[in-house]
């Protein structure tokens, strides 16, 4: 395939999948697909259904759904 990762992502954007997302550092993000742009994506956080948090492409090493 030819697509970078937050493209996608984006082809799962009206579904707003579940993801569990690993950063390069180690951490961890738990939530639900809400967004995505060029180079970040928006994760609606399991812990609060309030907040959500942007993440860099450059920083996610995996995904799962």
């Amino acid at each position: 395939l030819d697509l970078t990762l937050l493209e996608a992502l984006a082809d799962q954007l009206p579904e707003r999948p579940r993801v569990v997302t690993w950063s390069v550092s180690g951490e961890r993000v738990t939530g639900h697909l809400t967004g995505g742009g060029h180079d970040v994506g928006t994760i609606r956080l399991d812990s609060d259904p309030h907040g959500a948090v942007h993440i860099a492409a450059s920083s996610i090493s995996e995904v799962s759904f």
